[in-house]
């Protein structure tokens, strides 16, 4: 099956901006379209796969993911707390709030 741009920004709730910025960064286009542009399903499915790949981290025994410093980050020390199932903690180098489950 394949997607308009405006199929794309309904059903992923994109913009249209965001959607020509993935073709830029690799999300293959049918040759044959010029306007409006068609995407095949399969390949916006691989592209979403592939994108969230390169994002995924893998954490330590010890470690949190902070969503400010965006890596893989050891608490500081004294500030770890377990609270129903997670670990709260401060992050070591910004000092902001990271926690994980366990």
């Amino acid at each position: 099956m394949s997607y308009t741009i405006k199929d794309v920004t309904n059903v992923l709730g994109v913009t249209p901006k965001t959607c020509f910025r993935w073709i830029e960064d690799g999300l293959k286009i049918i040759p044959e379209s010029k306007n409006p542009i068609y995407i095949h399903g399969s390949d916006l499915k691989e592209f979403h796969r592939l994108k969230n790949l390169k994002r995924k981290v893998t954490l330590g025994r010890n470690e949190f993911y902070c969503l400010t410093c965006k890596r893989a980050v050891s608490a500081k020390r004294g500030s770890v707390e377990v609270l129903s199932g997670r670990k709260l903690a401060r992050c070591r180098a910004c000092n902001g709030k990271i926690s994980r489950l366990f």
